[in-house]
């Protein structure tokens, strides 16, 4: 059989652990949350330096007649905006 003070210790060690679980819980439910620090991705950034993109057609990744250039361009102008670069492309033939 179990002693009877092997088994005050275990209760009083359950009991100390189920306390300190709620005390943490509580603590962490009604702490004052804090926002983490923003990053470039959350900032709206003004659009102000611009980059010009030289290319040529080169269906179905980018091309002149489709809508925003196509998803190549997209991607491009999206990673520019990220740093606040504004991108204007310009179509040459390629011969």
């Amino acid at each position: 059989m179990i002693k009877a003070r092997a088994l005050k210790i275990t209760y009083k060690f359950l009991t100390i652990s189920i306390l300190s679980f709620f005390y943490l819980f509580a603590a962490n439910t009604f702490a004052e949350t804090k926002q983490p620090p923003s990053t470039a991705l959350d900032q709206k950034v003004p659009l102000t330096r611009s980059v010009v993109v030289s290319t040529g057609e080169w269906p179905p990744l980018i091309s002149k007649k489709m809508r925003g250039y196509g998803p190549l361009s997209m991607v491009i102008s999206e990673a520019f905006a990220i740093s606040g670069i504004k991108v204007k492309f310009q179509f040459f033939p390629w011969k």
